[in-house]
């Protein structure tokens, strides 16, 4: 006769080295998967990283000419206030003078043609860019000569002009952009012909002063944005990533951009 005797420990010692059922086992483990990947898995926020890129000044330059070689720029007015010429004085009979204004709104007609293109890259003071050009401006145009007594004379005709020349302009560095600068020439001299009916041809010669100095600025765009997902195994995440412009500087050879980029993913 064999007695036997177990008891409560040797059952439950017993049950714990009996391997689980394949469903069990799997269940187990992915809960353990997650359970070591929920910290992993919470949102993470990096740093912000500096990134830098050197834009080229000679390539800026080379695709600058290209660009603007042979291009045409054609206007067309659409108001007008005031006179191109004016000239009155006091004469026995009262005042006299005589003026020549546009006839109507949309009365002039433009074209400026870009011949040339020559750039050079300044590492203290950015792209130098030198623009030939030729111009054609026609007017028609009205004109009223008062010889004093009575209300006067007026007459109607065309106004030409033809300027030409060369303006050296400069695209560098500032704070929070680019900023695009004249150089010269200070002034552009040009003649102008007034053909009027019944009155002899008549030659003004003015000038336009141009702004020596800073005449426009490009600031940096603001942040981009971009979201999406990746997947990682059996993971699937979900991330934001922001991009932006935080300074440009002249370079021996170029523009140096300095970008911040942010990424979040959760």
């Amino acid at each position: 006769m064999i007695n036997l005797t177990i008891n409560a420990l040797t059952i439950l010692s017993i049950h714990l080295s009996m391997p689980l059922p394949l469903q069990d086992a799997s269940e187990w483990r992915i809960a353990q998967l997650r359970n070591e990947l929920r910290p992993q898995l919470q949102k993470l926020r990096l740093a912000p990283e500096e990134l830098r890129v050197r834009v080229s000044g000679s390539a800026l330059g080379e695709m600058a000419e290209r660009i603007g070689r042979n291009q045409t720029v054609r206007l067309q007015s659409i108001s007008s206030k005031g006179h191109f010429v004016r000239e009155s004085e006091r004469g026995i009979f009262g005042e006299k003078g005589h003026f020549v204004e546009l006839n109507g709104a949309r009365g002039l007609t433009a074209s400026v043609h870009i011949q040339q293109v020559r750039t050079s890259w300044n590492s203290r003071q950015g792209l130098e860019l030198d623009l030939g050009f030729s111009s054609e401006i026609r007017a028609r145009v009205h004109g009223h000569y008062d010889p004093g007594p009575g209300g006067g004379v007026g007459v109607y005709g065309l106004a030409t002009t033809k300027p030409r020349g060369t303006v050296r302009t400069r695209l560098h560095a500032v704070s929070q952009g680019l900023a695009l600068s004249l150089l010269a020439p200070e002034r552009i001299p040009f003649q102008i012909q007034v053909k009027l009916k019944h009155i002899p041809r008549l030659t003004f010669s003015p000038h336009v002063d141009l702004p020596i100095g800073e005449v426009h600025r490009f600031p940096f765009p603001g942040p981009v944005y971009r979201k999406g997902q990746f997947s990682l195994g059996t993971v699937i995440r979900h991330y934001r990533a922001r991009l932006a412009i935080d300074d440009v500087a002249n370079t021996e050879r170029g523009f140096d951009v300095s970008l911040k980029a942010e990424i979040e993913w959760h």
